[in-house]
This record gives structure tokens, C-alpha cells and sequence, in this order.
């Protein structure tokens, strides 16, 4: 039966072991791969992969990959054999902390991809792995394999949250105008504002009634809303007419006084009738009793200088 302890000691190994297969963060140089199968733009394309995807490790560093071939950094650096020695100097000359070397090579319709991880301070290989692209033309899966194996699997980022959908807007834009403009407007016997002016109902169908001073009232006109568009209510106000004054009448018009119900003892036109009549009675006196020469007095006064009640020297003559 297993005991407690060796189930400690098991869990402890394969840590160790999860440990050991993962390269530690640190600055990472990686080689240009090498291939005598494929041309350069393969092989180019594969080192931006490669930097690409160890970019994304935390904790990890990228130091500039040598523009010079391998080959003359290992005369440089007096390496017989591309073997773990010679990565610990090359690692060593650049300043980084682990190496990475990639060998591509065809293998009938794909590519055989073979990466080895050497740590420059322990001098020693962390992890070999050898895999293979099913096609040419992409060796990327490959790549990030061999990746995964060296370094452990790629963290996950993890889906950026999604804002909190906004609530939907179930209101609909209505512009409305008048002419002339400045009307005001009510929806419903509510005052929404004055003319031109734009608001967000939901659709449907309202009543508008719209006013302007000096023109007349629209009322309960219809608006219908709908959430096709456009929505537009415009409204034409006619100005109300003017009543033309009359002229003021003339005082004394017998015709307008007595179509008033004035009494005709209080119009002007009684009295100047009552004045005449009263000079023309007088006068006609006065010419009757001329005639008579030796006619006394009349008792009545008369009027013009041949009166003979106060001319004596006329009454001479008459006789």
C-alpha cells in the first residue's frame, strides 16, 4: 500500500520535473534557425515567429538576434562543435540568459522543426524537442509547439470584459417647425417647447396643438412616430384678421341721432329750426306794419335803420 509519504515524494517529483521542463524568465537570445533545405524568406519567417511568440511570456526578454551567421560567431568564439559548450559562450557574448536554436529541415511535403533551450548560467540544456509541420507553407504550429514544450504553455490573455450593454433606446428623433417659427407646442397637453425644435418620442401616434400670438391655434393635429423615419411635423399658422375701425360719427346727424334713440330736444338741428322760425316771424311783422304812415307805434321792436319806431327823420320822410 503507498504510503503518505511516497505520495508526497511522487508529488514532489513531478513538480520538480514541471519545473525543470520550463525555462525561467530571463533574456532570451534566439538564433537565426538554420536549414540547408530552405531559403532564406522560410527561414526569415520562422525567426519572427519564434520572437513573436516569446514576447508574449511574462517575464521574458528578447535580446537582438546576431545579423552575423552562427558560423562566424563560432570561429570567433572557437567552437568546434554546435554543441551546448559553444551556445553557453554565444549566450555569454550577447548577455543573455538562455539560448535558443532552432535546426528546419524538409521531410517529404513538410518540415521537421527540432528546438533546443540551453541555459547559459547552469551551462546546460533545459529542454530538446522535435516536431513537424505537415505543410511548407506554414510551419507556425510547429514552432509554437516546440515553444510550448521549452518555456510551457502560453498564458491564455484572458477576453477583455465587455462594457455593460447599454440599455436600448426605444424613442425615435421628431423635428418639428412652424411658420412663422416661435410657435409653441404642446404633445398631449404637455408643453415640449417652442418651435423649431427636436425630440426623442417612442412611437405611436400624439396630438399636437400649436400657438403663436397674433395667428390662429392649431389644435389636436396628429403626429405619428415611427421607427422607420424620418419623423417631421410642420405646422403653417394663418394670422388672424384685423376688424377695420369705423369712423367716429358726427354729433348733430339727425338721421344717426334718431337711429341712436337720441331725444330730438338734445339735437343741434331742433334748436337752429327754432331759431329760424323765429327771425322769420319777426322780420315778416315788421314789413306788414311799414306800409301804414300813420300806423303808431307797433309795440314791437324793429330791426335796420328805416325803422320808423327809431328813426324820426324816416318817419318824416315816409310822410
Amino acid at each position: 500500500m503507498p504510503t503518505r509519504r511516497s505520495f508526497i515524494l511522487v508529488a514532489l517529483a513531478v513538480a520538480l520535473a514541471t519545473a525543470a521542463s520550463a525555462a525561467p524568465p530571463g533574456k532570451v537570445l534566439v538564433l537565426k534557425p538554420q536549414s540547408d533545405s530552405l531559403g532564406e524568406p522560410e527561414k526569415a519567417a520562422a525567426l519572427t515567429h519564434l520572437r513573436g511568440t516569446l514576447a508574449k511570456y511574462p517575464g521574458t526578454t528578447l535580446v537582438d538576434t546576431p545579423k552575423t551567421d552562427l558560423l562566424d560567431d563560432m570561429m570567433e568564439l572557437e567552437c568546434t562543435d554546435v554543441d551546448e559548450d559553444c551556445f553557453v559562450r554565444i549566450g555569454k557574448k550577447y548577455g543573455a540568459d538562455q539560448v535558443v536554436y532552432t535546426e528546419l529541415a524538409s521531410a517529404g511535403d513538410g518540415v521537421a522543426v527540432k528546438l533546443r533551450l540551453v541555459d547559459v548560467v547552469a551551462k546546460t540544456t533545459l529542454k530538446s524537442h522535435d516536431g513537424t509541420a505537415k505543410v511548407k507553407s506554414d510551419i507556425s504550429p510547429a514552432l509554437a509547439d516546440a515553444l510550448a514544450a521549452a518555456f510551457g504553455a502560453l498564458p491564455v490573455d484572458k477576453p477583455p470584459k465587455k462594457p455593460p450593454e447599454k440599455p436600448k433606446d426605444d424613442k425615435f428623433p421628431v423635428d418639428f417647425s412652424s411658420s412663422p417659427a416661435g410657435a409653441s407646442v404642446l404633445l398631449n397637453g404637455v408643453k415640449i417647447g417652442v418651435v423649431p425644435l427636436s425630440v426623442r418620442l417612442k412611437p405611436g401616434k400624439y396630438k399636437a396643438t400649436v400657438s403663436l400670438e397674433g395667428h390662429e391655434t392649431i389644435t389636436d393635429r396628429e403626429v405619428v412616430v415611427t421607427a422607420a423615419g424620418p419623423n417631421m411635423a410642420s405646422f403653417d399658422l394663418a394670422p388672424i384678421a384685423k376688424v377695420p375701425e369705423l369712423p367716429k360719427e358726427q354729433p348733430g346727424d339727425p338721421d344717426e341721432l334718431a337711429a341712436s334713440g337720441s331725444p330730438f330736444y338734445k339735437t343741434w338741428w331742433f334748436w337752429t329750426a327754432i331759431g329760424v322760425a323765429v327771425v322769420g316771424t319777426t322780420v315778416g311783422l315788421a314789413v306788414g306794419l311799414s306800409g301804414d304812415d300813420e300806423a303808431p307805434a307797433s309795440g314791437v321792436f324793429q330791426f335796420g335803420f328805416g325803422n320808423p319806431d327809431i328813426d324820426p327823420a324816416v318817419r318824416g320822410v315816409q310822410r
